[in-house]
Order: C-alpha cells, then structure tokens, then sequence
C-alpha cells in the first residue's frame, strides 16, 4: 500500500470537494451537487471543473503502481499478483459495503415474506379474532418498515460500492498506462542515445 501524498493537481481550478466530503455527502454524492446545478444553468468551461483528486491524478498512481511493481519484484512475485493482492487490501471498505448491501437485500426478501404471512391470515368473528387481526395489522407495518429501511440501506450502499470499485480499477488503469508511457519514454531515449553514440 502507499501512503498519501497530496503534493499533486496544485491548479488554479476550484479544490475537489470529493476530498473533503463528509460521510452523509459521500453516500449521497452530495458533494457533486454544485457542479451539477452549475451545469444545469449553463454549459460547463474548464475552468469550473474542480482539480483532480490526488488519489487520481496520474502522476500518483504511476508512483503507486511503481511502488508495487518493485515490491513485486522483492517478493519474486508476478505483477497481476501483486495488483490482486492490493485490489483486496484497499478494498476493505467495499468489501463491507458489499456485505451490508447483501444483507440488506437478504432481510429485504425475509421481511416480505413475514409481510405476506399477515395477510394469509382471515380475522374471525370473535374477541380473539379481532385482537390476532389487531396483531396481524401491528406486525404489517413493522415489516414495511423494515423493507423500506432495508431498501434504504440497499440502495444506498449500492451507489457507493458501484463509484469506488470503479474509481479503483480506473486508478489502476491510469497507473498503469502512466507507467508504460514512462518505460516508451526511457526506452525511446536509450535508442536514440545509442543511435546517436554509434555514428
């Protein structure tokens, strides 16, 4: 893993503000909202787009994937494994999300069923039957109260899970292609250094 270093994207542009979202405003993309009101009112200019996050900029992510291509190459490892083995360390937090949203959709079904069951039961005529019907009515709101919190959770673990695998795998991506336009660059150089040196 590499530690963060904010020494990247120093623009004139308006700061990201995914950088210092709040938790409420990262699971509602709150943050995003005054770009997208500005772009609502009038075509957007380059200058209203805010700076990259460091944690995207390319210049991060190639030193990042520099980082695990030469503990790689300590370790004697394959570099697909070492990107593996990072994607499932740096993805922790997904992968809780991923578990909530599970058992979220899991308690979903459940509470749809037990809501099923209050209306399987018909109300009889007598006390007992007007207080099981009283019950019955009672436990219907519970577990619609429960299928609409748990549908919440769904959701809303859903969206967030979705924009940081994604963010992640184009971390990689851009680390990647940083890294090899780098070795064309070194490479491009030594050849014309040796074409030079033999004439």
């Amino acid at each position: 893993m590499v530690n963060d270093d904010d020494t990247y994207c120093n623009d004139e542009r308006p700061p990201n503000p995914l950088k210092d979202a709040t938790l409420a405003s990262t699971l509602l993309f709150d943050w995003a909202w005054p770009l997208l009101k500005l772009g609502s009112a009038r075509p957007l200019e380059e200058a209203d787009l805010p700076q990259v996050h460091p944690h995207d900029s390319s210049a991060y992510n190639r030193s990042y994937i520099d980082r695990i291509w030469k503990q790689c190459q300590q370790e004697r490892k394959s570099l697909a494994r070492g990107l593996l083995q990072d994607f499932f360390q740096t993805t922790i937090k997904c992968q809780f999300l991923l578990a909530m949203n599970s058992a979220a959709r899991i308690g979903q079904a459940v509470a749809l069923g037990l809501l099923m069951e209050q209306f399987s039961s018909s109300p009889s005529l007598s006390t007992e039957g007007n207080n099981n019907y009283s019950t019955n009515k009672n436990n219907g709101y519970i577990w619609s109260g429960v299928m609409v919190f748990c549908g919440l959770i769904a959701f809303l673990t859903k969206q967030r899970l979705y924009f940081e695998m994604h963010r992640k795998g184009l971390q990689l991506r851009v680390g990647i292609i940083a890294k090899l336009y780098e070795k064309t660059l070194i490479l491009s150089s030594i050849t014309t250094t040796a074409a030079a040196s033999s004439l």
